[in-house]
């Protein structure tokens, strides 16, 4: 990239851009917890270092004719303090156009992102990398870089490999997937008010969530979507209503196909109950849920789903329509077909190791999601060290699914430690 390049937008984030408004803009948010008090000087070192290494995320988004394309940033992303609640709409423009944010706190670094520029593993690969590289700038020399945990060496050149769009690249041309589901069932309430989010962590002890999850033969992801899905199903039937409550599930395609993208290459599988089938006991959910994600997360499911995704991209017709009649389209679609498919999602980036150096100065991680357009409360997880930990984001004013979670996860046997923004 030393010459200045534009390119289009890989095929998971053509439409964001197309279903934010006034007051939204789909966001997540990976921060780290330090020992010792930040340095903002050396973290700014530290970001240039990393945008230098990782170009692709130093870009503004520019609006064509027929789709919106990224074009390079020539502008110096601002530092921002913290803020007790984070994950408000960006405002592109006074971030010079960038399509992310990194906060700081005393102890904290944080990085807020839009989802056109990258998925959560593509962030988490950036963040680990900044995180090491203000390490060694603030001093010590052992946070060196190690690819195979994802902390990239800021010397190095990004490659090719790592800006394809793995979607065309892995989508089998013949294997459409028709994609008709049925409306779930959603939290519904008075929000918050000034477009307000409210978010609390729940800390829980890693080993005993494993231990747990072995006992019912399912992964920790599939446990804890099956926790959040039997505290809706006891919120549901305490109402009229017994829609199916479902989940949609980020999974990271990187696991399954081999690529070097640092791009968007993530699938979504909507996984659930219909408690019109009659009652449900905990076990039971958790196998209902474990076998529904094993089912589609088969290879040939996936490719059948990209091939969807980038046919409806390349088709002639589709092509030919000028962007302000898809940015319509897109957003009817995202409705009818996209949130009110799901109750609510559930993003696990699962265990997250940093080097020995690292791990030294770094006491925690938390991963959270802003809300989506329509949905009202939203799930994410990860495990770092002996710890893993839970983050609900809601526009709620009404606090049920969180107390109804905590009480949950004490009843199963965890000690759980807090924190929130009130």
């Amino acid at each position: 990239m030393s010459e200045k390049q534009s390119w289009k937008l890989d095929n998971a984030a053509l439409i964001f851009p197309a279903i934010q408004n006034g007051s939204h803009n789909m966001l997540f948010r990976i921060s780290a917890d330090f020992r010792d008090d930040i340095d903002p000087e050396l973290l700014r070192r530290a970001l240039e270092d990393t945008l230098r290494r990782m170009p692709h995320f130093r870009v503004k988004m520019r609006t064509g004719v027929f789709w919106y394309y990224f074009d390079e940033n020539d502008g110096e992303l601002p530092l921002e303090r913290d803020v007790v609640n984070p994950l408000r709409r960006m405002n592109f423009r006074r971030l010079r156009g960038y399509l992310f944010r990194i906060r700081w706190d005393t102890h904290r670094i944080a990085g807020e992102f839009f989802h056109s520029l990258c998925d959560a593993t593509s962030a988490m690969t950036f963040m680990r990398t900044l995180w090491a590289r203000y390490l060694f700038l603030a001093g010590d020399t052992d946070s060196l870089p190690d690819r195979k945990l994802g902390v990239l060496d800021c010397a190095d050149s990004v490659t090719d490999a790592e800006l394809e769009d793995a979607f065309v690249k892995n989508a089998e041309k013949k294997a459409g997937q028709k994609r008709k589901e049925s409306r779930a069932w959603h939290l519904k309430g008075e929000r918050l008010p000034d477009r307000g989010l409210s978010y609390i962590t729940f800390t829980l002890d890693s080993g005993l969530l494993h231990s747990k999850a072995k006992e019912l033969g399912v992964t920790v992801n599939e446990y804890v979507s099956a926790v959040i899905i039997e505290v809706l199903y006891g919120i549901q039937r305490r109402g009229l209503s017994r829609k199916e409550i479902k989940l949609s599930v980020p999974v990271n395609m990187r696991r399954y196909f081999a690529t070097d993208t640092l791009r968007n290459f993530s699938l979504y599988a909507n996984v659930g109950i219909n408690p019109r089938y009659g009652e449900y006991d905990f076990p039971t959910i958790a196998r209902e849920i474990s076998a529904m994600l094993r089912y589609k997360l088969q290879p040939k499911q996936m490719t059948a789903q990209m091939a969807s995704n980038v046919a409806g991209e390349k088709a002639a017709a589709v092509r030919a329509v000028p962007l302000f009649i898809k940015r319509i389209v897109l957003s009817t679609v995202y409705l009818t077909a996209s949130e009110n498919q799901f109750t609510t999602n559930y993003s696990g980036l699962g265990v997250i190791r940093l080097t020995d150096a690292m791990e030294k100065h770094i006491t925690g991680l938390c991963f959270m999601l802003g809300a989506p357009r329509y949905n009202t409360v939203q799930v994410s997880g990860l495990t770092y060290k002996d710890r893993f930990y839970l983050t609900v984001t809601s526009v709620l004013a009404d606090k049920t699914f969180q107390r109804e979670l905590a009480r949950s996860l004490v009843k199963k046997g965890f000690g759980v430690k807090i924190e929130d923004n009130g």
